[in-house]
């Protein structure tokens, strides 16, 4: 079976109206800002209508201009959010109404993995732990995956 690969601005009224009556929707990462969490073109996430307030550690896909965007929380603010992509150093701030849908889970490979599971995400917080290190970190990452596929 063929591929076919839509661009997010092409199905976006589709994925909100979904989400409006309820639903769900899932859809393939593209992009690295959200790495080692998330991986492009691997990582499918499920999305649904964000129920305000959001919390910390929550992963958002927001509009910005003409882009929409999936990154994680890392602060929550009277006027709205502060969020940054997993392998990103700097932050951005986004209102409520930029919000169109959290993410509930993501699967890697075949794991499906809950956002709200204890595990994941004592793990998140330890990265955002090492904000100030992650870029080397992301580089050995990178590294090492380079020479396993050797």
């Amino acid at each position: 079976m063929e591929k076919v690969k839509v661009l997010m601005n092409d199905i976006i009224d589709l994925i909100k109206e979904n989400l409006s009556n309820d639903g769900s929707a899932s859809l393939k990462i593209k992009g690295n800002s959200m790495f080692p969490f998330y991986k492009d073109g691997k990582t499918e996430v499920t999305l649904i209508k964000p129920i305000f307030p959001l919390i910390k550690l929550d992963v958002i896909l927001y509009h910005v201009q003409e882009k929409h965007i999936l990154h994680r929380i890392v602060a929550v603010k009277d006027e709205g959010y502060v969020v940054c992509g997993d392998a990103l150093k700097e932050n951005e701030f986004v209102k409520q109404n930029q919000i169109e849908a959290v993410v509930i889970s993501h699967k890697n490979k075949e794991k499906l993995i809950l956002e709200t599971q204890f595990f994941y995400r004592l793990m998140v917080r330890k990265w955002l732990f090492l904000k100030p290190i992650r870029r080397y970190l992301i580089k050995l990452f990178r590294i090492l995956k380079k020479e396993e596929n050797q």
